[in-house]
């Protein structure tokens, strides 16, 4: 039975210094650790989850309009309630809800007993492990049902959970030494199709684990990295576009973003090192510029004055640029993109553990689909220096946006504008003419 709290509409806002928009979903979720978002109510929009420590609860907020106007109901009273994440344990078509808390060493999942969310009571999850921290799905061996991993951050394990296909779980540990280990990824790392496990540690050691015979035999294989600084983040994607799963992850104390290269079979190369003056909480790739190649989404904590959302976008040749999703994001712990308000363009959905706050940040909308102004020409393109424009009316305003959406040049009544200065890559030129028409075209600076 799903409990109604209240409504919050975004009226609660504020402008950040680029344009972009933050609404808050939550602002009572007591050093919220976790959130996640999915289409809980399937209603063909993303509603969103989230854990809170010190609030004792697990929570989905409603998407109530598609529009990112959000109603909360409480899944669970969870002491301390640590990580949460979604899939279907049941095979009846809905997405339930699993989570853990640390404090109690419990894992538990929720049935979403109606398709809409209606979550019946949570259902725990027998367990062997001491100082549970994180759980992750994944269908380990191949049956159709969704299991589970997770980590023992405590009795230096990891374990998956063979489920059933209607939520009842028999744990299959898997062989290692799993010291201080206390987050966990999954994805298919030798391209053999099955999904492998990828795991970190707070001593600073990076292991994957194989599934040698896809039916979740597992077999721990040298680390990706080893260090004495603990990782607090990780996450894999093809971040070069070669077809193989790369890594990513946050060391060195987390004040390092790393990429480590895989060369398809699971043996992997650093790459990259992309210094943070905080420290990265979470890592989320997602292609936010829809220009083929994965970028790069990070909460970064830095105590409870500072925090921001950052995005690391990607030439397509692993050239990273930095740029502000948010600032003022205090105590930033975790973050995701997803289209809340179902418009072309990607938001993202936040944690503030030290603000207290569930934040989903609106991004403004630049793309050509705005286009009103016809008959111009934008010359050349690719350009070194000056570009130029035509059209049969007056121009007013020219605009030079990056690819996060960043104002970084503007004229006004001229048919020219210098990008020179500006760094190689991806923009967008938005023109106004003296009709108030408006068109927005790509540009690549060389």
């Amino acid at each position: 039975m799903k409990t109604k709290l209240f409504t919050l509409l975004t009226c609660l806002f504020f402008i950040s210094i680029y344009g972009q928009i933050n609404h808050t979903i939550d602002d009572n979720a007591i050093e919220v650790h976790n959130v996640c978002a999915a289409d809980i109510d399937d209603d063909g929009d993303m509603d969103v989850l989230s854990a809170s420590w010190e609030s004792d609860e697990v929570a989905w907020y409603e998407n109530t309009d598609g529009q990112g106007n959000f109603t909360k109901y409480i899944i669970a009273s969870q002491t301390d309630a640590h990580h949460v994440c979604t899939a279907d344990f049941d095979n009846d078509g809905d997405l339930d809800v699993i989570y853990s808390s640390v404090i109690d060493n419990t894992v538990a999942w929720c049935e979403n007993t109606d398709g809409q969310g209606d979550f019946g009571a949570p259902q725990p999850i027998t367990i062997s492990g001491n100082g549970v921290h994180e759980v992750f799905p994944a269908d380990f061996n191949g049956d159709g049902n969704m299991d589970f991993i997770v980590t023992y951050y405590l009795s230096r394990e990891v374990a998956w959970y063979e489920n059933d296909g209607l939520g009842n779980f028999v744990e299959q540990p898997i062989p290692g030494d799993a010291e201080g280990v206390h987050t966990i990824y999954t994805a298919d790392l030798d391209n053999d199709g099955d999904m492998d496990a990828l795991s970190a540690s707070m001593e600073g050691s990076l292991f994957w684990y194989k599934n040698t015979d896809g039916e979740g035999d597992f077999e721990l294989q040298p680390p990706i990295s080893s260090g004495t600084e603990a990782i607090y983040a990780i996450s894999a994607s093809d971040m070069d576009g070669d077809g193989d799963i790369d890594v990513l992850a946050s060391v060195e104390g987390a004040t390092l973003l790393v990429l480590f290269e895989n060369d398809g079979l699971g043996n992997f190369n650093e790459v990259l090192q992309i210094p943070t003056p905080y420290w990265v909480m979470s890592i989320h790739p997602v292609d936010f510029d829809d220009d083929g190649d994965m970028d790069i989404l990070c909460a970064e904590y830095g105590g409870s004055n500072i925090g921001f959302i950052i995005m690391y976008i990607n030439d397509g040749n692993e050239n990273f640029t930095k740029g502000f999703v948010t600032t003022g994001a205090l105590g930033a712990v975790t973050a995701v993109a997803a289209h809340i308000n179902n418009d072309s363009v990607l938001d993202f959905v936040s944690g503030w553990s030290e603000a207290d706050k569930v934040v989903w940040t609106e991004w403004p909308h630049i793309g050509v689909e705005e286009n009103t102004l016809s008959d111009f020409t934008v010359y050349p393109n690719p350009t070194t220096g000056i570009l130029n424009i035509e059209t049969e009316t007056t121009i007013t305003q020219i605009e030079i946006y990056n690819q996060l959406g960043q104002l970084v040049l503007s004229n006004s009544n001229i048919n020219t504008i210098d990008v020179s200065e500006l760094s190689q890559g991806l923009y967008f030129c938005k023109i106004k003419d003296e009709n108030g028409n408006t068109s927005t075209q790509k540009i690549i600076k060389k």
